[in-house]
């Protein structure tokens, strides 16, 4: 009932490292005012630098959001127990949106039988959780990269009260970075008409609406994104 696009004020949205990021480094290090500090930070974490995908997005400013919350966003197994627990909540909001009453553990289940995330690990894909730094879950977001070239954006949500830090924007941005990273040179995603604010985050984000791609059942909205 999600497509690959979510729910939320910025937001619930759909659709270790990756193998081979300890490369060496010469030729590719980013020159001098290449790159600024969110997407600095980004990079040196998807190289493998200092033996975690981690990307610390504390204090900076982003897009139409005061970020006001320090937190990290590093790769997680998507049988872990804290990814489980925070795609069944994704699962539950959405549903419950579209349903227009709380959804049940029956029907999260079907919901994530239906869309199964357990390709979203390299090299297929990447589940990443962003956390405060005691360790508390605010949000999650995935990428599949199951056709060359060609990445599609999964489980982006952002908890409740965790929403307006600016943490949707930079959720996707590292999305993008995990997607580049396992050679995608174009994200795509599928959203329902009544998430407004995924399809209003998607557009700041430099997302354009597109003609259908799929026939998901639940995708009203289809977009994408050059990442090259």
């Amino acid at each position: 009932m999600g497509g690959s696009g979510g729910a939320g004020g910025g937001s619930a949205c759909d659709s270790g490292a990756p193998a081979g990021l300890g490369r060496g480094l010469a030729g590719v290090l980013p020159r001098e005012g290449e790159l600024g500090d969110e997407r600095l930070g980004a990079w040196f974490g998807l190289m493998g630098l200092g033996g975690c995908w981690c990307v610390n997005f504390g204090g900076q400013p982003g897009d139409d959001d005061t970020v006001t919350e320090s937190w990290t966003i590093t790769e997680t197994a998507v049988d872990h127990p804290d990814a489980r627990l925070i795609m069944r909540e994704y699962i539950a909001e959405i549903a419950a949106r579209y349903w227009g009453r709380p959804a049940t553990e029956a029907e999260v289940d079907t919901a994530l039988a239906e869309d199964p995330t357990d390709d979203l690990v390299a090299p297929t894909g990447t589940f990443l959780i962003a956390r405060l730094p005691d360790g508390t879950m605010t949000g999650c977001v995935g990428t599949r990269v199951g056709q060359p070239g060609l990445g599609v954006l999964k489980r982006m949500y952002v908890r409740p009260g965790h929403r307006g830090h600016g943490a949707g924007a930079r959720l996707v941005a590292a999305a993008e970075d995990a997607a580049r990273a396992l050679g995608a040179t174009v994200m795509r995603l599928d959203t329902r008409d009544d998430l407004v604010e995924a399809r209003a985050l998607y557009a700041r984000t430099g997302y354009t609406e597109v003609e259908p791609f799929n026939d998901d059942k639940y995708a009203e909205h289809w977009f994408s994104k050059n990442l090259s």
